[in-house]
């Protein structure tokens, strides 16, 4: 939604239009005011969990180097979520060296470009939680052609979607920077950099592939609940690998319900949307940074 340049703004650098209200509330509101300390309190925990999540993912992904018993497939996408996760909490840098240098606002053209990277991280670490689901379901109930499979092409096939829709995002959003909204003042955060049409792509296939992933899990769990013949082992790296699942869908699903039905239709107050939106971002932080806790719970 764009809005027309509002009579507050006249006194203000930026004389365009925003793509968002919030967007606008949060310039008008905090641009020129050095460092807010209601402003920096957010990044400064989402910026633990990405300490956090580089110590626990890291672990996880040197493990499975070492591990010779841990070079099948779904040992692969499961490292492409945790590489996905690291490389998706990096960019909060950016969003707290922003805060925290008390210029608050970039043009979202330069938010972009710093945060393409990182987009693709954040596509990742869903996509991959999906297709390690798929993983399961085709080992579980396909056995034999299972063991058969080709992993490279059957990795590198999973690898070029989530690339491919990364790349098709990234096109999306190059669009939205290089339109009248590249000179937008944004804080930065990741949500802020999925601008335009990207955003609304991105998001839309957050949700549809957040809820396939209930329906796969839930469909592993009952094949396994009762084929007597799955050992214990793969049940308790399936439990590891639903909590994963579970924290990631919970996450992302809040965040999504948050922006998209309960912002929008609850009649909160603009000058609360930010702080509504940043809480429960830190929902999905948890996830990024929990995974390597999970899988130790489970082991």
């Amino acid at each position: 939604m764009s809005t027309a340049e509002s009579p507050q703004l006249t006194n203000l650098p930026y004389k365009g239009k925003f793509s968002s209200l919030g967007n606008q509330h949060l310039y008008q509101t905090y641009y020129g005011q050095g460092v807010c300390i209601e402003m920096l309190f957010i990044p400064i925990i989402y910026f633990c969990f990405m300490l956090l999540s580089y110590v626990g993912n890291a672990l996880v992904l040197i493990a499975t180097v070492k591990n010779k018993n841990l070079h099948g497939s779904y040992n692969f996408l499961l490292c492409m979520v945790c590489l996905g996760d690291m490389m998706h909490l990096s960019t909060h840098w950016l969003y707290l060296g922003n805060m925290a240098s008390g210029h608050n606002f970039i043009p979202y053209r330069f938010c972009f470009y710093a945060d393409a990277f990182f987009q693709v991280g954040a596509t990742l670490s869903i996509l991959m939680t999906f297709f390690v689901g798929i993983d399961r379901l085709i080992g579980v109930s396909l056995p034999t052609i299972y063991r058969n499979l080709n992993l490279l092409l059957y990795d590198g096939f999973f690898m070029f979607v989530a690339l491919a829709f990364s790349f098709w995002v990234f096109y999306l959003g190059l669009q939205h920077a290089w339109g009248e909204f590249g000179d937008e003042p944004v804080q930065c955060r990741i949500i802020d950099s999925f601008g335009g049409t990207a955003g609304q792509v991105w998001f839309q296939m957050c949700v549809l592939v957040n809820l396939l992933d209930i329906v796969v899990y839930s469909i592993v769990w009952l094949l396994l609940r009762r084929r007597a013949g799955q050992s214990n082992t793969m049940k308790k790296v399936f439990k590891s690998l639903a909590a994963i699942m579970v924290t990631v869908v919970v996450g992302w699903l809040l965040e999504g319900f948050v922006k998209a039905i309960l912002l929008p239709l609850a009649n909160f107050p603009i000058s609360q949307w930010y702080y509504w939106e940043s809480i429960f971002g830190i929902f999905i932080n948890v996830a990024s940074a929990s995974n390597v806790f999970i899988m130790y719970t489970f082991r």
